[in-house]
């Protein structure tokens, strides 16, 4: 993570975010002086560049000569603003990231000024609130993520800061570290929508109903993807999250009942594959994932994670309905066997169901996966043609009979393939 992330700033929501920075400064400031720690650390937001993009909201329409044309709403505007500051250091060691102990699991609240190499917080995800200098275990709501100057990466509790970094006021450093994070958190909530009166909360299942909206109309961008990507699209999670709330941003669309459904069966599905299941074996994602979810509600805060549980379910349900084809291929293969006869030249009609790409001393080899009415397997493999999903009619050469993964297989070269036109019912 480099330093002084930058963000998305809504032009609504940039003078809110700068009175926030400003408290969240003033506060800096007043601990620093309190606890004798002047130079610690600065806190402020600097503006960059202005974004406009354009709306997809219809408004009306007009029609001349003829020709209809929509109107949309005036474009958004965007700013794009960096959170700034100097991160508490001393003794050689400075805060990157706050954990935050939940009954669920542990929330990372990363400063966003601290910069260390990526990974570094992985081994955080799944920590209790154990202290590495004491080696001491109890209930703690937080400890701190320190990294020295040396590479060195420790995680410490609130009681032990004085003896780990050598000074009086271990409260004082904790607390900016504290208000460093809250100003990059302060920044990702105006990116999607506002302050309000306090964080805003939703229930789970309703929030993913909208992101099922979104996902449908728009298909799935993530936060990440979406700021590396450019700024013409917002992510799932942010949008799903504005269209919920009119007050932010003008609502789109509204849940159907499919939608619904989809967000019902879900969360259904995460209760049995990350709530229940064994912490051991989940990945990081995984366990990011079921911590957010813990409650049944969302924030702003949390609504990244909790969006991608849609795309997460339709990914693993998609593995399950392949794996499921291919079984079903495979049995079919094997019972109707081979076809042809090795070294002769043969005529199949056949439909093509999967081409899979791989690379070889001699370039792209196109494996061709056909099956014939019977249900047996053809493969072709070629560097020059590939074809497009659909029915064949295939001249070629019986290389071989073989065997893949138990499926029986005719390998077929030097081929002809022509499409055969779709006939109407």
């Amino acid at each position: 993570m480099g330093a002084n992330k930058t963000f998305k700033i809504p032009a609504q929501n940039l003078e809110a975010l700068r009175a926030k920075i400003a408290e969240l400064a003033k506060r800096a400031a007043k601990i620093a002086k309190k606890g004798n720690l002047l130079d610690a650390t600065t806190i402020g937001l600097e503006v960059g560049e202005r974004v406009l993009e354009p709306s997809e909201v219809v408004v009306g329409s007009v029609c001349e000569n003829g020709v209809g044309t929509k109107l949309y709403a005036p474009p958004s505007v965007y700013f794009i603003c960096t959170v700034t500051g100097t991160t508490p250091k001393l003794a050689g060691w400075s805060f990157i990231a706050t954990l935050q102990h939940e009954e669920g699991g542990t929330i990372l609240r990363q400063v966003p000024t601290a910069s260390y190499p990526e990974g570094t917080l992985n081994r955080f995800r799944q920590a209790g609130p154990a202290c590495e200098h004491c080696n001491y275990n109890r209930r703690r709501n937080d400890t701190f993520v320190v990294r020295h100057d040396d590479g060195a990466v420790k995680q410490v509790g609130r009681n032990c800061l004085a003896d780990f970094t050598g000074i009086k006021s271990p409260e004082a450093l904790a607390a900016l570290a504290e208000l460093l994070a809250a100003a990059g958190e302060a920044a990702e909530l105006s990116e999607g929508g506002g302050f309000g009166g306090g964080v805003v909360t939703e229930d789970i299942g309703a929030y993913l109903a909208y992101v099922a909206v979104v996902i449908r109309s728009k298909g799935w961008v993530s936060r990440t993807k979406a700021r590396e990507e450019g700024r013409d699209y917002a992510a799932t999670a942010d949008v799903a999250w504005n269209w919920m709330h009119p007050g932010i941003a003008t609502s789109a669309a509204v849940p159907e009942p499919r939608d619904i459904e989809l967000a019902k069966t879900a969360l259904t599905w995460s209760d049995t594959h990350l709530t229940e299941a064994d912490p051991n074996t989940l990945g990081d994602y995984e366990h990011n994932l079921r911590v957010a979810m813990v409650g049944g509600i969302v924030t702003h805060r949390l609504a990244g994670i909790v969006a991608s549980l849609i795309s997460y379910y339709e990914r693993a349900q998609g593995k399950i309905l392949r794996a499921k084809a291919a079984e079903s291929i495979k049995d079919a293969a094997n019972k109707a066997g081979y076809v042809g006869t090795v070294g002769k030249r043969c005529n199949f009609k056949a439909s093509l169901v999967a081409v899979f790409d791989f690379t070889s001393n001699y370039g792209v080899v196109h494996v061709h996966k056909f099956l014939t009415p019977e249900g047996a397997v053809l493969v072709w493999k070629t560097g020059t043609d590939k074809l497009d999903l659909g029915s064949y009619e295939v001249v070629g050469s019986v290389k071989e009979h073989a065997e893949y993964k138990g499926e029986l297989q005719t390998v077929i070269t030097r081929c002809k393939a022509t499409k055969l036109a779709v006939v109407a019912s």
